[in-house]
C-alpha cells in the first residue's frame, strides 16, 4: 500500500489546436487529492483505492447513494493516522472473514502508526528513505495508474472543446475525479503489478512490460511526474487534530463545505414537552411485544402512570427482546423535528 498527491484537474501541459483559435498555453490546476492505492504480489487482487479530498461532502456528490472508491476527508487532502488506522481494521477483518494471513507493506511515516490487535495483518514497515527501492507501488504501479488517468483527463478536455467549442475551465469535479480514478486503477494490468513487485524485490528476470516501464522512467514525462512529491502525509501534534482534522467517516453526511456552521437548538421547554405529548395521547399505538397486559404501548404518552418500586411511573415494557419497537398513528401530518426516548436508571 502506497499514497500519491494528484492533481486532479491537471490539464495537459501542452498547447492545444481547435477550430478558429491559435494556440494557448494552459495553467495547471493546484487542486489535489491523495490517493492511496493496495495490491497483491500477483497483481490478482487491488483493493479499492482510497481517495482523500478536502471536503466532507462536496456539492457534486448531492444525491449521490454509492462511490466506486473510499473517500475520507480532511482540510489538506493528507493521508493522517485515523484514515489509516479505519482502512487497515477494515482491511484484517475482511481477510480475517476469509481465513487469510496478509503481510502489508507500508512507508516509515508518523501518517502508519502501529496498530496493535490485527488478527490477519502483519505491518511491514520499509526503512526510512528507501521507499523509492523498497516499495513496490513507486517502482511503476503508480506511474501507470496516474498514466490512465491523465489519458481521460486529456479524452474529457478534447470531448468538451468539440462540443463547447472552447476548453474546460473547473467541469473536472471531485465526483469526476473519483470516478476517473476507479477506472485508471482498473486499467493497471496484473503483469504490470507482478513487474513491479518482481522489480522492487531486486528480480532480474524482468520481461518486456518492465523495460518498457523503466524506458519511461527515463523519458521523465513532466504530466505523470509533476505531483509525484508533494506532500501526502504529515505527523500532526494534538493541537493541530483538534484544529484542523475533520475527518468522521465515509462521504455521505449530511453537511456540506458551503453551508455555514449547524447552531444546536435549545432544549424544549415544560410547555414544549406538554404540546408534544398532547400530539401523541389518545392516539393508536403499537409495540413490538408485550411483557405483561398492563405495559400498553399507550401508557408512554397517555400519562398513565402505575406504582414501580414504590414510584409513581409512566412505563411501557416488552420481553427481552433484541429489536423491540414502539409506533404511534399521528392520523395526520406534524412536523417532527426530534423524537425523545427515555430509559429510567434502574431498568434495561
Amino acid at each position: 500500500m502506497d499514497e500519491t498527491g494528484l492533481f486532479y484537474k491537471l490539464m495537459v501541459d501542452k498547447t492545444l489546436h481547435f477550430k478558429g483559435e491559435k494556440c494557448s498555453g494552459g495553467k495547471l490546476s493546484k487542486e489535489r487529492m491523495t490517493v492511496a492505492l493496495c495490491a497483491n504480489m500477483s497483481g490478482t487482487e487491488k483493493e479499492v483505492p482510497i481517495v482523500i479530498g478536502e471536503f466532507k461532502n462536496p456539492r457534486c456528490f448531492k444525491s449521490v447513494t454509492n462511490l466506486p472508491c473510499r473517500y475520507y476527508h480532511n482540510k489538506k487532502a493528507w493521508m493522517v493516522s485515523d484514515i489509516f488506522q479505519t482502512w487497515v481494521r477494515d482491511f484484517d477483518r475482511r481477510m480475517t472473514r476469509k481465513n487469510r494471513k496478509v503481510l502489508l507493506i507500508i512507508d516509515n511515516c508518523p501518517a502508519h502508526p502501529t496498530i496493535n490487535g490485527l488478527m490477519s495483518t502483519r505491518l511491514l514497515f520499509t526503512p526510512a528513505n528507501t521507499t523509492s527501492v523498497l516499495q513496490p507501488m513507486d517502482q511503476g504501479i503508480i506511474r501507470t495508474f496516474k498514466s490512465y488517468y491523465r489519458q481521460q483527463v486529456l479524452q474529457f478536455t478534447v470531448d468538451y472543446i468539440d462540443t463547447h467549442g472552447k476548453k474546460p475551465d473547473a467541469s473536472i469535479n471531485v465526483l469526476q475525479a473519483i470516478r476517473w480514478v476507479h477506472r485508471a486503477w482498473s486499467h493497471v494490468t496484473k503483469e504490470t503489478i507482478a513487474n513491479c513487485f518482481h522489480h522492487g524485490f531486486g528480480h532480474t528476470n524482468l520481461d518486456q512490460t518492465d523495460a518498457t516501464l523503466a524506458a519511461n522512467d527515463n523519458e521523465e514525462d513532466e504530466l505523470l511526474v509533476i505531483d509525484a512529491d508533494i506532500t501526502v502525509a504529515e505527523h500532526l501534534s494534538d493541537a493541530e487534530i483538534v484544529q484542523s482534522l475533520t475527518y468522521c467517516g465515509i462521504f455521505n453526511e449530511s453537511d456540506r463545505e458551503d453551508e455555514a456552521e449547524v447552531v444546536e437548538p435549545d432544549p424544549p421547554t415544560l410547555a414544549d414537552a406538554n404540546n408534544a405529548l398532547d400530539v401523541l395521547r389518545h392516539k393508536k399505538t403499537q409495540m413490538s411485544s408485550l411483557y405483561a397486559a398492563q405495559y400498553s404501548g399507550d401508557k408512554a404518552v397517555d400519562g398513565i402512570y402505575m406504582p414501580i418500586d414504590g414510584e409513581l411511573s409512566s412505563l411501557i415494557t416488552t420481553q427481552n427482546e433484541q429489536n423491540p419497537w414502539w409506533r404511534v398513528d399521528l392520523e395526520k401530518p406534524h412536523c417532527i423535528s426530534a423524537v425523545n426516548i427515555l430509559n429510567r436508571g434502574n431498568l434495561t
